[in-house]
């Protein structure tokens, strides 16, 4: 065993392959780990056949990080930021919501109170109204019996 052999990272590829079955034809994904990626397509060529691999995408921390493939289809890239730029994104967002969080007005004990004293007056004036009902209901029905 050679110390490159120990050294070396195993990658994983993801592999869309076309399988014939009688007259009809299918295509499924599979994964396979090679040194490379022309050792993988040409394992997955002699376990399929040839012509049945279509494309083969090297898979790096659930992203796809390179791309070949047969002919001119070629498998897409996703735009992956460097760390140093999610960071700052994250930090501007946090930084953000503390200073929207700074910003918005709090209520102090006075407000309560006298939000409180509002629903008071309030309340004493619906009761007070309630009462007056009730009262003029009653003359109403005295009216009517006596």
């Amino acid at each position: 065993m050679k110390i490159t052999e120990i050294i070396k990272n195993i990658y994983c590829y993801a592999a869309t392959i076309r399988a014939k079955h009688g007259k009809s034809t299918t295509t499924a994904k599979t994964l396979i780990w090679a040194n490379g990626i022309t050792e993988a397509r040409a394992l997955l060529t002699t376990a399929y056949g040839d012509g049945s691999v279509e494309t083969v995408c090297r898979v790096n921390d659930d992203h796809i990080s390179e791309a070949v493939s047969n002919g001119t289809k070629r498998c897409r890239k996703p735009r992956v930021l460097p760390t140093i730029f999610k960071h700052d994104i994250v930090q501007n967002v946090a930084l953000n919501q503390i200073k929207h969080d700074a910003l918005r007005v709090k209520p102090t004990v006075d407000d309560f109170r006298a939000a409180q004293d509002e629903f008071d007056v309030q309340q004493k004036r619906v009761n007070r109204d309630y009462a007056d009902k009730l009262k003029w209901a009653e003359i109403r029905q005295r009216r009517v019996r006596g």
